[in-house]
Order: C-alpha cells, then structure tokens, then sequence
C-alpha cells in the first residue's frame, strides 16, 4: 500500500519552472512469478533471506511485503530450530496475496521472545498469515499474538513460556482461527490466555495447564485476571468439541469474563478433563475463581441437556439461529443477525423466548419488539391465570389483531382497530368497527351483511346438496330475484310477426351437438342447442359481448319473444291457407 501510496505522490512532484517535470525514481514492487520462500534462522545476517544466506525475522518479513504477488502467489517464510529473543514482528497486509502469508516452524523446536516492549506478533488490519509446521513457544515478558482489526490469523500448536504480563493472545476485532491447535501452557504466570473483541474460535482444540499457573491482570488493563475474556457485542469464543486439560491447575479470580453482549459457544462434546463443561468447572472455578456471564452475554453451555444450535455464527459473529435449551434457563429463543446473549436488552430487534418453567404469572410465549414494551405483539399463556389469552399485537399501541382466551375458547382475530374475528357463543363473526358482515353459526347457517342494496329483494339458490351433502352449488333463482314487469320498462322499437319469422331464416338448417372445447366444467356432456353466433344473426341485440367485444352469450328470452312472433305469424297463414281451402 505504501508503495502504490507512493506512486500517486510522485505523480503530483512537479517542477517549479516553465511546467517542466522533476524526475525521479519511483520505486516499484516487482511482480511475483511464484510462490516464494524465504529463510529465518537464530544467526541469520543475509539481506537475500535464502537457504544459503538466511536473514532475521524482520529482513524475511520486508521482503515478503516488498513483492506484489499478482493474486496468484504467495510467501513462505522458513524458521529454523533455534531461539530467537528480541522479536518485535508487524505482520503486514501482503499486496495481491489472495491465500496469505505462511510462517513455517521447523521441528526439533523454535522458541521465540519479544524485546520486553511490545507484541511478539502483530497481525496489522486486513493481514493474513498462516502458522504452520511444529509448536512455537512463546517466550519474553511482555506479550505474544495481537490481532488488530480486519486481519486474519490462523496458528497451529503452540506453548507459552514467559511471564507474558499483556496475555497471550489479544484479538481486537479480527478473526483468530486455532482450530484444532493444541495449547500448552508452561509457564507459572502470565497475563489472559485469551482476551478477545473480535472473532477466536478454538472448535476441537486442545488447552492444556502444564503446571499451576496465575492469570494476572493484564498490564494494560484493570479489573481481574482471567484465562479466557470477550468484551463487546462482536465478540466470540468458539469452543466447540475444544478440551482443558489439568483445569484445577489454574488460578484466576474470574476464569471465563463475558462482558456487553459477548458470547461463548460451547456444546457437550467440550471437556473439562473428560467432564462436559459448565460454569462449575470451567478452569479456575475449583480454585474460587468465578464465571461471569453479565446480563447481555450468553455462556452458551450451562446446560444440563446439553446445547442445540441451528444455524452456526458467521465471519462477523452474527447468524440467524434457533436456540434449544440456552443458559437462562428457556426452553427455546430464536435469534435473528445479532449476538444470542444481546437479545434481552436489545429488545428493538425483537426477542422470542419460550420459558420452561411453570410459575403462575410467568409468560410461557412471549415476543417484545420494543424497548419501553409499548408495541408487544405477543403476550403468552399464564399458567394458574383462569382469564390467559395468547395475543399478536400491531405497531398501534391498544390494538390487538389476534387474541385466544384460554378459559372461553373464544378467538377474535383484529382486522384493524375495532375489527374482529371471534367464535363468542359458537359463531364464527367478521366484523368491523362493531359492522357484522359475515357470520358462521353452531349450526352452519351462513348469513352476510350489509350487501349492497337493489329495488327488489334478493336470493342466492342453493342447489341439490348444499345443505350438506356432497355435490351442492349455489346458483341465481331468475325467477325469484329477476324482474320482467313493464312497469320498469320503456318501449323503443317493435318488430311485426311476419319480420320475427323472416329472421329466423339466418338460423342453422341443423340441430347441432356439442360440449365445451377445453374447459374444465362440472358434469361436462354432450349439449343440444344454439351457438350465441347464431343468434347473433338472428338479432345482434340478443347476444352479450365480452369486455373486448367478442360473442360470449345470448339472451334467452330475446330468441322466446322472436320464436312467438314467429308461430303466431305461422299460424297467421295457416289459418289464411285454411280459410281459402274451403
């Protein structure tokens, strides 16, 4: 970054003369062709960091940071068997290095010890390095892996050996990956093993107190001494399947410190000498040390079932997840992108829990969705409370869409302020606003109100079957709900006998048969009649027209009025015809 940083500022280095342009050497990072090694040992003086010429760790650590890897290749930086002191080693963010850099310990034993002045390691923010090969010890006093934010460290088997006053790992606000390393430590005293505001997972890792050792306070901090801590909402300790191996051989006032929403994870394959973890043996507890889990954290395996997620944290600590059997005692939560132990004071985000016990008054169900609890849409059913209801309640404060009374049996479902749904007395009622529209009775009888009002009553028909038997249909009596008085008619025209049966002319010479062409109908069968086409020729003020005006149906009593024209004009000639025959 400082070299591309570096590039745009001579790019702006101008001379001050008639607009010349100074000239000067820019230094450029040679392109990686390869993944490169370089080699560290305890006498190593060389600049070129080869097998042949090793160099310390600082020279290999510049010339890894010098190459732009093109974002194919990477380093590996070789450490010889040996003891290095004064190591003060700023792990950089490698340019285009898309896998990340790659620290290799030989066997046969590597100790490394920090000046006394700062970090032994330090990952800078958004680095990525990887421990490889045999355990590294860590020595020195002051301390010996510190993550800043955004970088990215994975570490395999290691051994803290020094006084180590600041702690042995401090994770701010990165990702420390020691999954399945193997921890041993040796030493009598030292600061945290763990402090953490970021992202450490230890899942099948193995911790191991070789001797009785003190978690001191940090140097840098204040409060107790503690193996493992996690302060913040970002904050995780993963530990799923991880073992502590010797735990009563640890010292410290509060072993485990969860403090504002942090979060330890833990499930029954996590051991403490063989035995499942919990609060009672976390490392340390045997030794009047204490566990402290503040109200918004979540030691996530004080469970005497065992712990159930589903749906595993993200890169960034968060998941939507659903919990079985949490440390306070619930039978259920569900968490939704932010840390389990936050919930119950960031209530705005909504908090489902479901408690296990029986207490007369204690909600067995209950969702909050705001902090004051003005808006609660759900308020669950009180054991020992003859008048429980289980209710959903709106963002309108008073207005409770859903409502079960447990004693009546009584449901009434809001649809807006003053609008129910009820079963009181055995009806089903949909009203609004105290306006019934449909009612369902014990006995099945359906009424509907309030339907829109005509000259003349109306009836729906209810076919054979409708009263409860299979096969019923509802259909529109004519006869009852029509009307054909000339007292709500107007004449308009008037067509003599002798027309209606001239126009019957443009009628089909055949009677025809048919069914419906690719339509689903009930008791589909084969039809005698007209098309409303033929009619359509017969008088276009028969036939009735879709929205886009094509025939769709024709009028019955249209075709009746012209069939008895037409036979009263037959009967017209025949009775002429009869009268000449004489």
């Amino acid at each position: 970054m400082k070299i591309v940083l570096a590039l745009i500022a001579a790019l702006f280095v101008c001379a001050p003369a008639k607009a010349q342009y100074a000239t000067a050497a820019v230094p450029v990072a040679p392109m990686a062709t390869s993944n490169l090694q370089f080699y560290v040992s305890p006498t190593g003086s060389g600049s070129s960091c080869t097998s042949a010429s090793p160099c310390t760790f600082q020279q290999a650590i510049v010339l890894a940071a010098s190459y732009n890897w093109n974002y194919s290749y990477c380093p590996t930086i070789n450490v010889a068997t040996g003891s290095y002191s004064n190591v003060q080693v700023i792990l950089p963010a490698l340019l285009n290095c898309n896998a990340g850099g790659t620290i290799n310990f030989a066997s046969g034993g590597v100790t490394v010890s920090d000046g006394g002045t700062g970090w032994t390691f330090t990952s800078a923010s958004y680095s990525n390095w990887t421990f490889s090969g045999s355990t590294l010890t860590l020595g020195g006093s002051y301390g010996g892996l510190y993550l800043n934010e955004y970088s990215f460290l994975t570490v395999g088997n290691l051994t803290f050996s020094g006084s180590l006053v600041n702690g042995g790992f401090n994770n701010e606000e990165g990702t420390l990956n020691a999954n399945g390393a193997s921890v041993a430590i040796t030493t009598s005293s030292m600061g945290p093993l763990l402090f953490t505001r970021g992202i450490s997972v230890f899942d099948n890792s193995t911790i191991t107190f070789a001797n009785s050792v003190t978690f001191v306070v940090p140097a840098w901090g204040s409060g107790a001494g503690c193996v493992m801590c996690a302060d913040n909402a970002g904050s995780v300790i993963d530990f799923i399947g991880g073992n502590f191996i010797n735990g009563s051989n640890v010292h410290a006032t509060v072993p485990l410190g969860l403090y504002d929403a942090a979060f330890f994870e833990a499930n029954t394959t996590t051991k403490v000498d063989g035995v499942v973890l919990s609060r009672s043996n976390f490392p340390g507890v045997t030794n009047g040390g204490t566990v402290f889990v503040d109200a918004s954290s979540l030691f996530q395996s004080d469970n005497a079932n065992g712990t159930s997620i589903l749906g595993r944290w993200t890169g960034a600590g968060v998941s939507n997840a659903i919990l079985l059997n949490d440390a306070n005692g619930n039978a259920w939560a569900d968490f939704n992108s932010k840390f389990s132990g936050a919930w119950s004071f960031y209530s705005s985000y909504g908090q489902v829990l479901m408690w296990s016990g029986s207490v007369s008054g204690q909600v067995n169900l209950t969702f909050v969705s705001s902090s004051d609890s003005t808006d609660i849409p759900w308020v669950g059913l009180q054991p020992g409370n003859s008048s429980a209801h289980v209710r959903m309640g709106g963002y309108i404060s008073g207005n409770t869409p859903f409502d079960f009374d447990v004693a009546t049996g009584v449901f009434t479902l809001g649809i807006s302020s003053g609008g129910t749904v009820n079963t009181n007395g055995g009806t089903l009622t949909i009203e609004a606003n105290s306006n019934k529209g449909l009612s369902l009775a014990s006995t099945g009888a359906a009424t509907i109100y309030n339907l829109p009002t005509s000259t003349e009553s109306g009836y729906l028909c209810a076919g054979s079957g409708a009263t409860g038997t299979s096969g019923g249909a509802i259909g529109y009596d004519t006869l009852t709900c029509g009307s054909s008085t000339g007292r709500f008619k107007v004449a308009t025209t008037e067509l003599s006998d002798s027309q209606a049966l001239q126009a019957f002319g443009a009628l089909p010479d055949v009677v025809r048969g048919w069914r419906y062409n690719g339509m689903d109908m009930p008791n589909d069968r084969e039809h005698v009649g007209l098309y409303a086409e033929d009619i359509e020729r017969l008088d276009r003020r028969c036939i009735v027209y879709d929205k886009d005006g094509k025939v769709k149906n024709y009028e019955d009593r249209c075709v009746i009025a012209y069939l008895v024209a037409a036979m009263k004009a037959q009967q017209q000639e025949i009775s002429e015809l009869r009268a000449r025959s004489r």
